[in-house]
């Protein structure tokens, strides 16, 4: 018998246009060796233009505050035209649009899943500008291309991006020997080494807490980091200049400068960091948890840690294996799904006109903000926008952290608002109930018979809709 949740917790459910695959595990293991091309045909906002457009508006806004500075009213509106001609009030949206055709149309769902999960993984803080973007510009283009290599491929992907090096503020770190630390110490300026962004590759995207560092394996890998910034909305780079000479002691082994200048280091402990037990332990438990239950068992872990021992934490093969034990262990346990998964499934599941109409995706963007921030407004309301992480740790992924009673009756609210909005009115036949449930439930029956008791105040379908989503087995996979 096939096991349909299956496809829930590791995809987003299985569309009424869909044939429900023979061969569940097959079908989502054939996900994960390749990156599926985008099947956004629009705009794609590329780090160049948003680090141009970037400049433009801190350039235009200091004149608008000279120029308006007795009119509030008028700096306001300028301020707003401002906004339309950079992309401020679009560009987060506009991703949040790529991200969710890419989940429902790239016909690798199980892929964009696996995305999901790292992006999250190496989440990045917009905290000085939060809507400019570069948040999803570094999902499509470090995160998504890297996820068919290793893991230590990955992880030195995600380090040395813009993105992150930018949240983790590791362009204001300079040694103190460094060149420009000594002149600057001589000018009696404070000269520090920021111990942010290595504390958070030990703890956060490594080794875990439980890793066995020290403080001393801290400062140490805060050396090596100093010279990696991207400054000025310019590309990153690596600045010998402020880089902290000689060799640096990270879990008792030495790193040192092998040519003309010290990138080399941060490239050498990365690979050792990726290769210690503590890693491939805390991130096959952290993959078990997001896709399987809350507190995974070592049964669950086990053969996950055995597979990226084999391959030397080969991407494809240590997700191959997760699938595998998520497939073993899906009858026995239930995941609740974060906000984000739970909308995107339902729309999936519905086959909602969803998230965009095909006439919309042109390079004329800027003609529809505040049509393309619906999709971000609701995402905010039920409290889980993907681009702005309250934490460097990204959103949580257990169920308690989930279940306020404001988050989860704004989880009642949304699925019909989206259905009265006309861009989101489906082209799946309303009636056809039967397909949609019998295609992702084994109990379809049994849903669609609670359903049709209860859906009053609508038309059939959007009051089916309604009543689903304020059920615990929308909530569930």
């Amino acid at each position: 018998m096939v096991q349909k949740s299956f496809f829930r917790k590791v995809a987003f459910g299985i569309n009424p246009n869909e044939e429900v695959p023979a061969n569940p595990l097959s079908w989502a293991q054939g996900q994960v060796h390749n990156t599926p091309p985008l099947t956004w045909e629009g705009l794609l906002p590329e780090q160049k233009k948003l680090r141009r457009n970037h400049a433009l508006r801190d350039e235009k806004y200091d004149k608008l505050e000279k120029k308006f500075k007795n009119d509030n009213d008028a700096f306001l509106e300028a301020e707003e035209n401002l906004n339309f001609e950079v992309g401020t009030n679009y560009y987060e949206a506009l991703e949040i649009n790529i991200r969710h055709h890419a989940a429902i149309h790239s016909g690798s769902p199980v892929f964009e899943r696996l995305l999901w999960f790292w992006a999250n993984h190496f989440a990045a803080l917009e905290t000085a500008n939060p809507w400019f973007g570069f948040t999803g510009e570094y999902h499509r283009n470090v995160l998504r291309k890297n996820l068919t290599g290793s893991f230590a491929e990955l992880v030195t992907a995600a380090t040395t991006s813009r993105a992150m090096i930018e949240s983790l503020d590791n362009s204001d770190s300079v040694g103190p020997n460094s060149i420009q630390g000594r002149k600057s110490r001589k000018q009696n300026k404070i000269v520090s080494i920021n111990e942010n962004h290595a504390r958070e590759l030990l703890e956060l995207h490594t080794v875990s807490s439980k890793g066995g560092y020290t403080q001393q394996d801290v400062i140490n890998l805060s050396k090596i980091m100093t010279g990696w910034q991207a400054h000025d909305n310019e590309p990153v780079k690596f600045n010998q200049r402020i880089h902290e000479p000689g060799e640096h002691i990270v879990f008792g082994k030495g790193y040192k400068q092998k040519g003309t200048n010290s990138k080399n280091k941060l490239l050498d402990v990365i690979p050792d960091l990726c290769a210690r037990p503590s890693c491939r332990e805390f991130i096959a438990t952290k993959l078990c948890r997001h896709f399987i239950c809350d507190e995974p068992t070592k049964e669950m872990v086990r053969p996950i840690v055995e597979e990226w021992e084999k391959t030397d934490g080969y991407l494809p093969s240590v997700h191959s294996a997760l699938l595998e034990v998520i497939y073993h262990h899906n009858n026995n346990y239930k995941k609740f799904l974060n906000p984000e998964i739970w909308l995107v499934q339902l729309a999936n599941m519905f086959d909602l006109n969803y998230p965009i109409e095909e006439k919309l995706m042109n390079h004329n963007f800027s003609s529809y903000p505040r049509l393309q921030r619906r999709i971000i407004d609701i995402l905010e309301q039920i409290g889980h926008n993907p681009y702005r992480p309250r934490q460097p740790n990204g959103w949580p992924d257990t169920e308690l952290e989930w279940v306020s009673p404001e988050l989860i009756a704004r989880r009642f609210q949304y699925p019909i608002k989206l259905m009265q909005f006309p861009l989101y009115k489906r082209r799946f036949p309303a009636t056809d109930l039967n397909t949609i449930f019998g295609n992702n439930y084994e109990n379809s029956e049994e849903i669609i018979s609670y359903i049709s008791k209860n859906n009053f105040d609508m038309d059939e379908f959007a009051g089916a809709v309604k009543t689903f989503a304020a059920t615990g087995w929308s909530f569930y996979a």
